[in-house]
Formats: C-alpha cells, sequence, structure tokens
C-alpha cells in the first residue's frame, strides 16, 4: 500500500487513516506499506500524537496476528524527524517495522520494490 502524505498533515487526518486502515471494519491489513512524506509541508502533531498512534497500531496487528513493514520515504529535515520519531517508540520486537529513509529508492528497497507499481501511479 502506498500511502502519501501532502500539505498539512493533521491528527485528525492521522486518526481517520487508522481506522480507515486499522479499525474495527477495515479488511486485512497489507503487509507492507510505503509511506510517502515527500510532499508535506506542515506537520500539526507531535511525539503524543505519534506514540498514540504507534501503540494502538502494534496492539491491533497482534490482536489480528499481523505484521507489517512500513518503509518511510522523508526526504526533508522536518519529515525525516517526525519519521524517525515514529520509528523509536515503535517495539523493536513487535509486529511492526519501521524503516526510514531519505532516498525515495532506498524506501523502496526496503519493501523489496525496485519502483513504484503502475497501478499506484
Amino acid at each position: 500500500m502506498w500511502i502519501r502524505h501532502k500539505g498539512d498533515v493533521t491528527r485528525f487526518e492521522l486518526r481517520e487513516l487508522f481506522e480507515r486502515l486499522h479499525g474495527e471494519n477495515a479488511p486485512e491489513a497489507p503487509s507492507k506499506n510505503f509511506t510517502d512524506l515527500a510532499r508535506i509541508k506542515d506537520v500539526e502533531f507531535g511525539f503524543k500524537e505519534l506514540h498514540w498512534h504507534s501503540l494502538r497500531l502494534q496492539e491491533r496487528l497482534r490482536s489480528r496476528n499481523q505484521r507489517l513493514i512500513d518503509s518511510v520515504h522523508a526526504p526533508d529535515g522536518v519529515s525525516f524527524g517526525l519519521a524517525r520519531i515514529y520509528q523509536q517508540v515503535v517495539d523493536p520486537d513487535g509486529p511492526l517495522q519501521v524503516h526510514v529513509h531519505d532516498e525515495r529508492k532506498q524506501a523502496l528497497a526496503a519493501l523489496a520494490l525496485p519502483h513504484i507499481p503502475e497501478e499506484l501511479l
């Protein structure tokens, strides 16, 4: 799955995305995410929200006996810092693995993808 954030990323948007992908009525979660932060301008939340999100996501994955690799493309200072915070609050032995790269090619390689699949463009 390719998650593309753009413009201002809000707390509401993050929670809405969680519900759509991992809520009670969501279909089975994908095993790989490519999270693209290349087009964000501002982030309207901080550590507390990232921590909340990561705990809920890991809890949901455990309850469904699923694993998820999230490779984050974060090309600038703000997005990279945000992604690294997210990576740091995730349980390293848990069902969620987060990889953070400032180069898109490296972020895709973490998912064993040579390029973004055509059907997602």
